[in-house]
């Protein structure tokens, strides 16, 4: 939108800049990357007609090479960071206290569990699951 403004003194430098930061986010990335292959390839088209040579590689990374290293690293950080969230942290004690597992069972489990395991009455149930229970895990693990 800025090269619109060309004759702004400073907006290249503004302009060069602001292209610089924007490079943190993946759309502009992307987008900007596209716009400059279309831009090289009507430059191409345009050949013929202006007796110039301005066509670039579209395979040589002179052409989109920061937008794609920009791409590949902060993918490569989002994965990472991803990974680490993922991961199965545990902090050490002086932090929580560990307290000891549940062992109190709810009264309507006690119930199912009675009328699954120890009745002798006829089943209709379409799908069994015996001696199940559930663990509840906690944010740190």
């Amino acid at each position: 939108m800025l090269t619109l403004y060309l004759w702004v003194s400073g907006i290249v430098r503004i302009q060069s800049i602001l292209s610089r930061i924007f490079l943190l986010f993946l759309p502009y990335c992307l987008g900007s990357g596209l716009v400059h292959l279309m831009h090289n390839e009507l430059m191409a088209d345009s050949d013929p007609t202006m007796n110039t040579n301005l066509y670039v590689n579209p395979f040589s990374m002179t052409l989109i090479d920061d937008r794609f290293l920009a791409m590949l690293l902060i993918g490569f950080i989002a994965l990472i960071i991803t990974y680490i969230l993922n991961l199965d942290i545990r902090l050490p004690n002086c932090f929580y206290k560990i307290s000891p597992p549940e062992t109190s069972i709810d009264r309507d489990v006690m119930e199912e569990r009675h009328r699954i395991l120890y009745s002798n009455e006829i089943n209709h149930d379409i799908l069994e699951a015996k001696n199940l229970t559930k663990c509840f895990r906690r944010v740190t693990g």
